[in-house]
């Protein structure tokens, strides 16, 4: 019994200490911003400052998964996802 929790928890550890990406997809294709850990305190706050200025000049921010395929859009930072897409937003005419 005490075997499994630990590789659960060990698999848990594992998981939390993958790193994730903050991507931006522009004129030059799909391009890596910046990698964060969760947990990493100044890692997290690069990403989540990061996150605010690509909102604030109007890109749409979708989650990433584990398999870069895009996901729901979000409007908050959250340093668990797998991963972030900022996407310029289209302007129609």
């Amino acid at each position: 019994m005490f075997e499994n929790s630990q590789n659960v928890s060990q698999n848990t550890s594992e998981i939390s200490e993958r790193i994730r990406e903050f991507r931006v997809l522009d004129r030059t294709g799909d391009g890596l911003k910046l990698t964060w850990t969760p947990g990493n305190r100044a890692q997290v706050a690069a990403a989540r400052q990061t996150f605010s200025d690509y909102r604030n000049r109007g890109y749409d921010l979708f989650e990433l998964s584990e398999d870069d395929e895009r996901g729901e859009r979000i409007v908050e930072f959250d340093e668990e996802l797998a991963g972030i897409l900022a996407v310029p937003r289209m302007v129609g005419g």
